[in-house]
């Protein structure tokens, strides 16, 4: 089998090899400096996305005091100040250069969320500038409403932060000096205004100086304190940290903290001495402005001098990266030169140590393969070129020994195969007699299978020749029975054919039947549909005329109960008439008295005379309601003798209903055992339908199974036939072999 060793370095020489390896070890050493280099590198960049940056940060400060100023400014010219009105539309150009300013910055910068906030900065900005040259808010609402934009400027601001990755500046120093900086000195100016802002308008409060300052101002002045010392322990705190290692950065910054850190700790503590902690407001409020004022702007002038030393440390972090890096790049390369060159020495005298004995193997192969079959290597080494020439020449040894060897067994092979083909060249000739000599070579098991296939071959042609025989009896014998088969399967098709017609015409006549049955079965069920839907109309009539019966009896009952009431009515009536009379009577005697009183009763006889008239009128009435009354009472009689008769007429047609529906009742009864009945006619003639059905198929199978078997049969003939002819074939065919006996 062949086996391939080929492979990419199959080309190459063995120099060419140790070279390559020597290359393929440097990869190591070159693949940290790679790493190295682009760490560096993707920090170069880092830091030069933060130095671009401190452009529009620095912007966004500078938009932050004017916006501050202008808050002041906006407070004081609502509050009727004329010359900080004039002084407050400078203000605001100064905000709206700015911001012009910033727009053209802002288009270079992709950072997440940026231009949303400047947007709803710049939106909020010109909607509160017109409200406040408009007056349409109050000093107050103006500075809450101002305050809200300085909120929208720091979230710009975190936006160009986080942008610019300025937030998460890798380097210690430059981390609290952005933070200082950019951060936490902005949003201590920014509480300082609010507490100028509060501390101002409680001075300038004639309240507050003669009855003292409120809790809640004090409060809020202590919050805002608070709120700046924090800022400020934390401002120093990092600027110390930042500073701690690099004196020349400290150099540039440190005074100016010192100065800004100064300025806000002495505003704090004059607010909270004059403020906080006194009684009443008695400092002037333009000195206290004035001190707030300069402390603030010691805050911004800290900002610019940060801003200006962050950007000198992010060029120092540029260049002292830039040449650590190719310093260390050109002292690697050097080093790994040197590397490689020793070992290119090496590796060649390496390779001379291999390549020469190797050429020297080569040539002594070539001379072999030339005719030389005394040479030999007789290398001395002991290596494993050494080892290698020595198994060299013990394969030539051995070849030559199994040479000498390979000749004499030919010899003899062939001899023997010249006899073997002898025998197969008369076994060709269809004696099967003959046998091969078996030798004690390689071709000894060839003649032996050869004379026992031979053997065997006699034997199973022996069997055939009988076989063949009796092949051609047995067919004879099979053609004349098939013969009678066919006429009989003939017969049987006839037959079956017939009895097929006649279940066909006993299913259709079936089918007929079952036709019938399921037709009768229709009708029945919709005499029992009918008789249900008849029985179920007498039901509810029924039903309804014992609705209505109770419906007449409920009214007897109320029309009876109506006669009660005209008889009570009547006693009432007759009270009233009672009354009536008495009344009359004592009418009579008022008159009577009047009359015997003279002059002095004719008053009171005026009076008895109208008693004595309603006394007459209510009789009259009386008189006109009993006869009402007895008028009801005869009708309500005769109402309830109608009503009787009507609940006697309803009780005799509800029984006739009754009857009418007992009667339907067993009408459907007797409707229902017919269909039950028809439906088991119907059943059974519709199950002897499907009998005949089968019996149809089956016949139909017995049919065409009959026609197979006449068709078989009658290829069965036809096969037979040939089978004879085919047998006296085989016999002529075996007996053309000579046999032994």
């Amino acid at each position: 089998m062949k086996h391939d060793n080929t492979n990419l370095f199959t080309g190459l020489s063995l120099g060419q090899k140790l070279l390559l390896l020597c290359v393929v070890a440097t990869i190591p050493v070159l693949m940290p400096l790679y790493l190295y280099y682009s760490g560096q590198e993707k920090y170069i960049v880092i830091t030069e996305t933060e130095q671009v940056g401190l452009q529009p940060a620095t912007n966004a400060l500078q938009v932050l005091n004017d916006v501050q100023k202008h808050r002041d400014l906006a407070f004081a010219a609502l509050s009727g100040n004329e010359k900080a009105a004039t002084e407050r539309q400078q203000a605001k150009l100064r905000v709206d250069e700015k911001i012009a300013k910033f727009d053209k910055l802002a288009a270079n910068f992709n950072y997440p969320g940026l231009a949303a906030a400047w947007l709803a900065f710049k939106e909020e900005w010109a909607k509160q500038t017109i409200s406040i040259e408009s007056k349409t808010v109050t000093a107050e609402k103006s500075w809450e409403i101002q305050t809200q934009l300085v909120q929208q400027i720091f979230a710009v601001q975190d936006s160009i932060l986080a942008g610019s990755t300025m937030d998460l500046d890798p380097d210690a120093e430059t981390y609290y000096l952005i933070q200082t900086v950019m951060v936490n000195t902005p949003a201590t100016a920014e509480a300082m205004a609010q507490t100028r802002h509060v501390g101002a308008g409680i001075l300038a409060n004639d309240t507050a100086r003669s009855e003292g300052i409120t809790q809640q101002d004090r409060l809020l002045l202590s919050t805002f304190i608070s709120k700046t010392d924090d800022l400020t322990k934390t401002s120093k705190n990092y600027i110390e940290r930042s500073v701690k290692n690099f004196p020349e950065l400290k150099t540039r910054i440190y005074a100016k903290t010192q100065e800004a850190i100064a300025a806000t700790e002495q505003t704090n503590k004059l607010t909270a001495t004059e403020l906080v902690n006194a009684k009443t407001a008695t400092y002037s409020a333009q000195n206290y402005l004035s001190q707030y004022n300069t402390a603030i702007d010691q805050q911004f002038a800290f900002i610019s001098s940060g801003i200006d030393s962050i950007n000198k440390e992010f060029d120092r972090q540029i260049k002292a990266t830039r040449t650590a890096l190719y310093t260390t790049f050109f002292i690697t390369l050097a080093v790994i030169g040197l590397v490689f060159l020793i070992a290119t020495i090496f590796a060649r005298y390496i390779s001379k140590s291999l390549t020469n004995p190797i050429t020297y193997l080569v040539n002594v192969m070539d001379k072999m393969a030339g005719g030389d079959t005394k040479i030999r290597a007789n290398i001395q080494s002991f290596d494993e070129i050494g080892a290698l020439g020595r198994q060299f020449d013990m394969m030539i040894d051995q070849r030559e020994l199994v040479n000498n060897k390979i000749t004499q067994e030919n010899d003899l092979l062939n001899n023997s195969v010249i006899d073997l083909l002898q025998t197969v060249a008369r076994l060709a000739q269809k004696d099967l007699t003959i046998r091969a000599v078996v030798a004690e070579d390689i071709t000894g098991p060839v003649s032996d299978a050869l004379n026992m296939l031979a053997d065997e071959t006699g034997k199973v042609l022996s069997k055939v020749t009988k076989i063949a025989a009796n092949v051609s009896n047995v067919s004879r014998q099979i053609q004349s029975q098939s013969s009678v088969v066919i006429s009989v399967s003939s017969d049987e098709k006839r037959e079956v054919e017939q009895a097929s017609q006649e279940l066909n015409d006993a299913s259709k006549a079936m089918l007929d039947i079952a036709q019938s049955a399921l037709s009768c079965n229709e009708a029945a069920e919709k005499a029992i549909n009918n008789t249900n839907k008849a029985q179920a109309t007498v039901l509810s009539t029924v039903q309804g005329i014992t609705a209505i019966r109770d419906t007449i009896r409920e009214t007897e009952k109320r029309i009876k109960r109506l006669g009660e009431r005209s008889q009570e009515i009547g006693g009432i009536v007759n009270l009233i008439n009672d009354i009536a009379e008495r009344t009359h009577i004592l009418a009579l005697n008022a008159s009577m008295h009047a009359a015997s009183a003279g002059e002095a009763g004719r008053g009171f006889a005026v009076i008895a005379n109208e008693v004595q008239k309603l006394a007459e009128n209510s009789r009259d009435a009386t008189s006109k309601i009993s006869g009402l009354v007895n008028n009801i009472q005869v009708e309500t009689a005769d109402t309830v003798t109608t009503m009787n008769d009507a609940i006697s007429q309803v009780v005799r047609g509800t029984d006739l209903a009754q009857k009418a529906g007992e009667e339907m009742r067993e009408t459907r009864d007797t409707t229902a055992n017919l269909v039950q009945l028809v439906n088991r006619i119907a059943a059974s003639s519709t199950q002897q339908s499907q009998t005949s059905l089968r019996l149809v198929e089956r016949a139909h199978t017995i049919q065409k199974s009959s026609a197979q078997t006449y068709d078989q049969l009658q290829a069965q003939g036809i096969e037979t036939d040939r089978l004879v002819e085919l047998s006296k074939e085989l016999v002529a065919s075996v007996s053309v072999f000579t046999l032994s006996k």
